[in-house]
């Protein structure tokens, strides 16, 4: 089984929970808003699901649909498979998230 992400992605923070038949891994990226650079934080997210078979989006309207349009731009939209609008999550809650909509 190749492994399934989901991406809470806001314009401070990105929670990356990835799921694989060898369990399940969470990380951190931190966006640095001094440097008002989101294509650059959007590219270090990218990295790190760049090989993922399912790509499942979630966070605040406006930074899911910039990092969408960013992944598609990069060639990895039909990766894409969901978008949810929520504002703010524990990362418990962003884990359940993950694997009530990848696990299906």
């Amino acid at each position: 089984m190749r492994t399934k992400v989901g991406v809470w992605v806001d314009y401070r923070k990105a929670i990356i929970v990835a799921i694989s038949d060898k369990g399940e891994k969470m990380s951190l990226i931190i966006n640095r808003p001094s440097s008002g650079k989101l294509n650059i934080y959007y590219d270090a997210v990218m990295a790190c699901i760049r090989d993922e078979e399912s790509i499942l989006i979630f966070g605040p309207v406006e930074a899911n649909a910039e990092f969408k349009k960013h992944l598609e731009t990069n060639n990895l939209g039909e990766r894409i498979v969901g978008m949810v609008t929520v504002d703010n999550m524990t990362e418990s809650q962003i884990e359940a998230k993950v694997r009530q909509h990848l696990l299906k």
